[in-house]
This record gives structure tokens, sequence and C-alpha cells, in this order.
């Protein structure tokens, strides 16, 4: 048999075994994530700590269902009778039940409340299509995600959890479908599936006691954890350059559409684009400086540009284009009644002032001694009262009740009022915060391997060599990984922007802390792969010797030669 149909017929052997060995170590974590999930009951409970969220989804969804009145809201009367039969923590309702929080957030008793409330939607009075509002304060993508769950398995708890794991197997079989010829790009997908299993089960982020933990992966707080690996997957197309062919595009179309699904359930997940247009400018230097060198024209420039960079730039535009479809699909009573379609965020930064010790002495009579969510209330009345021009009727909801986005614009304002007075006391929170955001991290990451078994991470460490053996095998393959661990790394530091500026908790960072442990992992085989360059070298020098030739260039000095030959005319 000719040599080269042997090295043919091994490669493609090869291949195979490739493939077969990254779906089973994919299945592996995938299944392992799912039932250790379902071993701690967390696809059997709602979590008491992000239970108004899931509340407020539920009761959108049955609004539209009973009186028609879809666009994220809600009716107050439904909203009422899910907290009447149970469907919250107030412990004197859940008392006359017969039960405790939070067992009654159990599905054994919430699949009944959720079921017996349907069924009994034809009988609510017409009044209550009457008194419909916005969400409050918070992201309002949870309502889409609850609806599809529900639509897909049925209403019972137990489908939030499934829809959960239907995003994440899906975009994760759809990454390592089209990674199928880089290896080392398959092996980084694995490795965020590592963290995200790790994150869950060997940390604090959901198995921290309740109400403080987050409870389990359907709290709203940690449901931007989906957009991970389809970031990672279009930032690995990033850097490989892909062409543009349409089975591409619509690989990055699946996977840009759910990282808007993350960024519309839960804002702060705004990062995960931010990390794309960060990979777009450094992605661009590398061009710029070879086109600069060759003195080209920027219209070859941008052409080049767009053709190695055109992932980003849809995945940019998908998630626009679909952040605008829901803001103008809003229900009327969002701008009549000043309703947030996202979280607050000058709340959450004005809330932050109170992580300095000296706050309760220095301010704490100026905002009547309240604390938590109820502050930066204080702050906004305060500030209307000092700036009488502010005081319209608009603003209310009722009275001395602030509409929410008006609240949102007084913090804003507070904040900025209160920075120009004390700037030292800004500076020291933001110093306390940002001290705050490296504890966190380092306290879970720490938990994350110490509690995981030796051999996951002996198993972990073994990948990452691998990725950096590939790496090492061509310049154009380590520039790849650089690249990669470049760009990841930018929008993994810059993601720590919204602790830093709102609040420092590790349930409210979750996919944060998960960036920045891939981030070190991907600089640590890109340590790896540097490492290996000089010792494959060696081996290729010394192996077999000084005269001998080894048979991978025998074969490459084969094809060069061959590619060298004149082209024969059809006669000769």
């Amino acid at each position: 048999m000719p040599r080269d149909m042997n090295v043919s017929s091994e490669s493609t052997v090869n291949r195979i075994v490739g493939s077969v060995l990254i779906a089973l170590v994919a299945l592996f974590i995938f299944g392992a994530t799912f039932r250790t999930g379902i071993h701690y009951g967390m696809d059997q409970k709602v979590g008491w700590e992000g239970y108004g969220r899931v509340l407020n989804a539920v009761a959108a969804i049955m609004t539209e269902k009973r009186f028609g009145e879809g666009g994220y809201a809600l009716s107050d009367f439904v909203h009422g009778q899910l907290t009447e039969r149970g469907f919250t923590t107030d412990p004197d309702i859940v008392k006359k039940l017969g039960l405790t929080v939070p067992k009654n957030l159990q599905a054994a008793f919430l699949d009944d409340v959720l079921q017996r409330t349907w069924r009994d939607l034809p009988n609510l009075p017409e009044v209550g299509g009457k008194s419909i509002r916005g969400l409050g304060g918070d992201d309002i993508g949870y309502v889409d995600f609850a609806k599809l769950a529900f639509w897909t398995f049925g209403l019972h708890v137990r489908s939030l959890y499934y829809m959960f794991f239907l995003i994440l197997g899906i975009s994760l079989l759809v990454a390592l479908v089209e990674r199928a010829r880089d290896r080392a790009g398959q092996l980084i997908i694995l490795i965020t599936a590592c963290i995200i299993y790790s994150s869950c089960y060997y940390t604090q982020i959901l198995l921290q006691p309740e109400p403080y933990g987050s409870g389990n992966m359907i709290n709203p707080r940690f449901m931007a954890v989906i957009g991970l690996i389809p970031t990672v997957h279009i930032l690995l197309m990033m850097a490989e350059g892909v062409r543009f062919q349409w089975q591409k595009v619509a690989v990055v179309l699946f996977q840009a559409g759910i990282i808007f699904f993350a960024i519309h359930i839960r804002a702060s997940a705004v990062w995960l684009i931010a990390l794309l247009v960060l990979a777009l400018v450094i992605c661009i230097l590398p061009l710029l400086m070879k086109g600069w060198r060759r003195q080209e024209m920027f219209r070859v420039l941008a052409r080049r540009f767009a053709a190695a960079e055109w992932p980003a730039l849809i995945s940019i535009l998908v998630v626009y284009g679909g952040l605008k479809v829901v803001s103008v699909s809003l229900h009327p009573i969002y701008h009549e009644g000043g309703w947030l379609e996202h979280h607050a965020f000058w709340h959450s930064v004005y809330y932050s002032l109170q992580v300095h010790p000296k706050f309760v002495e220095k301010y704490g009579a100026a905002h009547s001694y309240k604390v938590a969510d109820e502050m930066p209330v204080v702050a906004a009345l305060a500030y209307v009262k000092e700036h009488p021009e502010e005081d319209k009727p608009e603003i209310y909801l009722a009275k001395n009740t602030l509409k929410y986005a008006a609240l949102e614009r007084l913090d804003k304002l507070a904040f900025f009022q209160f920075l120009r007075r004390d700037p030292q006391f800004v500076i020291e929170v933001f110093l306390i915060k940002c001290a705050a955001v490296l504890r966190v991290i380092s306290y879970e990451t720490r938990l994350a391997w110490t509690n995981a078994p030796v051999w996951q991470r002996l198993a972990l460490l073994c990948g990452l060599l691998i990725i950096g053996f590939f790496a090492s095998r061509s310049s154009a393959s380590f520039q790849r990984l650089w690249l990669f661990s470049a760009a990841f790394s930018a929008g993994a530091i810059a993601s720590l922007a919204i602790p830093v500026l709102t609040v420092v908790v590790a349930q409210v960072m979750s996919e944060e802390i998960m960036a920045i442990q891939m981030a070190l992992l991907m600089w640590g085989s890109l340590l790896a792969a540097a490492a290996i360059v000089p010792i494959r070298r060696c081996l290729d020098r010394y192996a077999v010797g000084p005269r001998l030739i080894t048979e991978s260039s025998l074969l490459e000095t084969i094809r060069r030669h061959h590619r060298q030959l004149p082209i024969r005319s059809a006669e000769s």
C-alpha cells in the first residue's frame, strides 16, 4: 500500500477517535452538571432569594393568558392570587397554609399552586385586568424564559430547570460540532463547561444556605451563565478568522441569539457583548499594523477586517436588534407608568455607598438611618426636597412613592451630588469594592479548586497541556491562542466594572468570576505552549539523529517540491 494512503488512513482514524473522545467527555461533563443538580434538589424548587423575579414572570404569563395584556405587564390581581396561594416568602401567609418558608417554594407544593391558579384564570373577574403594571426595577427577560420553559415542558417548576440545561446543552453541541477541526478550540469549550460545573457545585454561589445563596441555576442572577459558551465559541471563530459562509453565519446567529437572551434576562451580562467589541479592537490591531507596513488603502483594510471579524459584527447586530425589538414590544404602561425594562443601575450604585464602614456615622442621619434598598429611595426623595424644581406630579406613582424611572434618574443625580460634596468618601467606597472583588474571586476560585477531587484537577491540567501542545504545532496556532487569551482576558477584566460600580457579592457576579477563572486558565495553556515549542524543536532536531530526516519533514519536503513543479498541459 502506498505511503500517502497509509498517512491519509491514519489521519482519518485519528480524527474519528478524537471526535469520539471529545463527544464522550462533553456528554460526561454535561450529564454530570445536570444530574448533580437533581441530586441537590435544584430541579424541585424556586430559590428563596430569587423567588420574586420568578413570581413576577409567572404572573406576567398568566396576565397575558387571562386578560390578553402582554408586553411584559402583569396584573396585581393575578400576582395577589399567586401570593395568597403560597407563592411568597411572607411567613404569615405561609403559616396559614401549614408550611414554613422556604418549604412552600418546593415543587411538591408550588406545582399545585401554579396549576390551580392556571385552571382558575377564566374565573378571575374582569376588574383584575385594570390593575396592570410593569415588573418593577428588574430585568424583564425572565418572562420569555419562563414562557418558553412552560410551553416546552409543561407548567411545573422542573420546566425552568430543564430549559436552562436545554439551552446550555444545545449551545455546547453547536460549538463542538462547528469546531470539529479545531481540537484546541473544542478543549477550550469543554473547559468552559467544566468551570460552569465547578462554580455550581464546588463554590458558595449556589450552595450557600438560603436566602443568601442563589439556590439553583434558575435564579435570574445566575442565568447569564448561558451566554458564556456562545461567547467563547464566537471568539474562537474570530481568532481563527473563519470565512463568511452561510453555514457559519447560521451558527453565529444561533449563538448570538443565546447571548442576547442572557442579556435580556440579566442586564449585567452586557459585558459578554462588550467582550466581543474589545476582541474586535484587539484583532484589528495586527491588520492595521500589517496594512500600514504595506501601505494598503483603507478600503482594502476594511474589507479584510470585515472578512475576518464578521462573527462579532453579526453578534453585536443581533443583540442590539433584539433589545430594540423588546423595547418596541413593551406594554404602554411601561412608558405611562415609568416602569423600567431592565434592572435599576443607579439605584445599585447609590446603594453600594453603604459598604463604607463610616457611612452610618457620617450620613446615616441624612438618610433617616434607612438601610439596604430603602436607603437609595430616601436619597432620591431627599434630592427632590432639596431641589424643588424636580418635584413634579408625574414622577410619583402615589404619594411619596416614586416611579421606577424617576427613582433611577434621581438616584443618578443624588449620586453625582454626593460625589461632588465628598469625593474622597466615594473614592474610598470604590477602593473598598475593588478589594472586595479580588477577595470574592480568590475565595470562590480557591473553593472550586480545593473542593474538586484530585482526578478532576489532574484532568483539567492535562486539558491545558493538550491545548498548549496543539498551539505549539505552528506559529499560526500559537497566535490564535494568544489572540483568544488576550481578547477574553480584556473582556473578563472589563466585566469586573459591573460589581465595582454596583454591588460586590458572589451571587451577583457569578459569570464574571467564571470569566476571570477562564482567562487565568487560558494564560496557563499559553505558557504551556511557549514551554513546549523549544522542547518540540529539540526533539525534531535530535530524536532521530542529525543525518536522518523524520517522516513528517520528508512529507513536507515532497509537498514543497510538488508545488514547485510546472503545470503540464493535457496533451503532454
